[in-house]
């Protein structure tokens, strides 16, 4: 069995920018664990624990779907938290431009790997960048915190193989897909 997701692989100057933000943050958020700026994604399906074998087939579907799809421009937004701004688990940087964009391409995703046996997620799908996971949470001002203006063009998208390790998540690209244009 392997972990899998897709995902939107991020421009040096997105992961160069959140790291940044993460630096900043640290000091004033204890007890996080921080993402790694190089494992930073954009999550499009988390596929979970998945037979060797279906790989053939996933990357089937996320070729159909990026044959499909042209090359668009995603822009950093703000800074957000779940469940709320006030006492946070999870920390995360939102997607302004191209926002529905790729929302679009989530569903394109969900819906094919639903037709080969992938349960469609209950959840609204959420455009956002992980920061930081907060085990014990407590109150924190995250409001009207500012994030530099990046973008980048999305151009492909990657299945991802995570291997859990006690120090951190070990992320390795099994495909990747390119955008048609």
């Amino acid at each position: 069995m392997m972990r899998l997701f897709i995902a939107i692989p991020l421009s040096h100057e997105i992961k160069k920018t959140l790291s940044l933000l993460q630096k900043r943050l640290a000091p004033s958020i204890k007890d996080a664990k921080w993402v790694e700026p190089e494992n930073i994604h954009l999550t499009l399906k988390f596929l979970g624990e998945v037979n060797e074998k279906s790989v053939e087939d996933i990357a089937e579907c996320c070729q159909k779907v990026v044959a499909e799809t042209p090359a668009f421009l995603i822009s950093l937004e703000k800074v957000g938290s779940f469940p709320n701004l006030v006492i946070p688990r999870v920390i995360w940087v939102g997607i302004k431009e191209g926002k529905e964009r790729v929302k679009g391409l989530a569903k394109d995703l969900e819906e094919r790997l639903h037709k080969i046996g992938f349960t469609k997620e209950t959840r609204p799908f959420s455009s956002h960048l992980t920061l930081a996971r907060i085990r014990l949470p407590k109150r924190v001002s995250l409001q009207d915190l500012k994030i530099e203006q990046t973008n980048m063009r999305v151009l492909s998208i990657q299945l991802i193989q995570s291997t859990l390790t006690p120090k951190k998540a070990v992320y390795q690209v099994l495909k990747g897909f390119e955008l048609c244009g």
